[in-house]
């Protein structure tokens, strides 16, 4: 796994699997030669140019500011993977080959499906120096200071309520009742200001011009509780959201629409985008609950608008009246 970002429409921190048979994870999955041109085509892109803002992930947006980059061009960002992919791979063999695409159309049918997608992640808990043990577990993205950087990481909570913490100069781990505690009240898991300089490993490191937003510490104590409702047996609210959201296109009436808002509303902000697909995030959702006018705040939306192209739709059940 590294970060990456991609251009769709504005700049997105995400994360970026990899495996070993070629396949790499950027919003679908393409295998090597479909990376290059994601890369070409300006879909994955080793650099933000200073001034411009940055997504990341579900945690803020930021304007990037004297900006150093461990890939400068596009080449470097390839050859990197690729090194990734061997690294895995020592000889190379058995890559997965997609022909050119990474969708195909079924015999007699229009609509297109995606040749490859990825499994759900499995969870690997050191266990000693040299032995990782399976287990269940899930991730949350914050930031922690540490010598006056603002370190993006990733902390991987486990079944066993334990957390550790990767993407700081060393690694950190706590029970989750330490960890949450940091997490509402120690300023070295805060927030970066105007003027800090953040990290991410493997990308980037820059300095804050703007920060039009960020997730607050009960925000982030919320992700946590819903990683904890996972591990103990029950959905995530997202979850609940997606399959409230399945239930009301098979069925659009009053009553499942209003099931419907309440299970959105009750998402986390910062989480209600994760209620749809990589694509149209939680726009159906919205279009359903608030109205058509929501289409505009679909990235594909606008970007189809300032590219002077037909701006595409989304089809939304409508309420069956009695």
């Amino acid at each position: 796994m590294i970060h990456g970002i991609i251009q769709n429409g504005r700049y997105f921190l995400t994360d970026i699997p990899i495996f070993e048979d070629g396949i790499i994870d950027c919003w679908g999955c393409v295998d090597l030669s479909l990376f290059k041109k994601k890369i070409q085509n300006g879909w994955m892109v080793p650099t933000v140019k200073n001034g411009n803002s940055l997504h990341i992930s579900e945690l803020g947006k930021v304007e990037i500011l004297h900006a150093e980059w461990a890939s400068k061009s596009g080449k470097e960002l390839y050859k990197f993977v690729k090194c990734l992919v061997k690294t895995l791979n020592s000889s190379m063999i058995n890559l997965y080959d997609m022909k050119g695409s990474d969708v195909y159309t079924p015999e007699g049918k229009q609509f297109q499906t995606r040749k490859v997608s990825r499994s759900k992640p499995k969870f690997c808990k050191p266990d000693s120096d040299s032995f990782f043990v399976e287990t269940s577990g899930g991730t949350m993205r914050h930031f922690v200071k540490e010598n006056d950087i603002f370190y993006y990481v990733r902390s991987t909570v486990f079944n066993d309520e334990t957390v550790v913490i990767s993407g700081l100069p060393s690694t950190r781990a706590f029970r989750v009742s330490e960890f949450r505690d940091n997490l509402l009240h120690n300023d070295d898991y805060g927030f970066p200001n105007v003027g800090a300089r953040i990290s991410i490993e493997d990308l980037t490191s820059f300095t804050v011009g703007q920060a039009d937003w960020f997730i607050d510490r009960e925000g982030l104590n919320q992700n946590l509780d819903s990683i904890l409702r996972g591990l103990r047996g029950g959905p995530s609210l997202v979850q609940i959201c997606i399959d409230v959201f399945e239930v009301f296109k098979e069925g659009p009436t009053q009553e499942n629409l209003d099931r419907l808002r309440q299970a959105y509303e009750n998402v986390p902000q910062h989480d209600r985008m994760f209620c749809g697909g990589q694509d149209e995030k939680d726009i159906p959702i919205r279009i359903a609950l608030y109205g058509e006018q929501e289409i505009e705040n679909w990235s594909h939306w606008q970007a189809a608008k300032a590219q002077g192209y037909k701006a595409p739709t989304i089809n939304v059940p409508k309420i069956i009246e009695p």
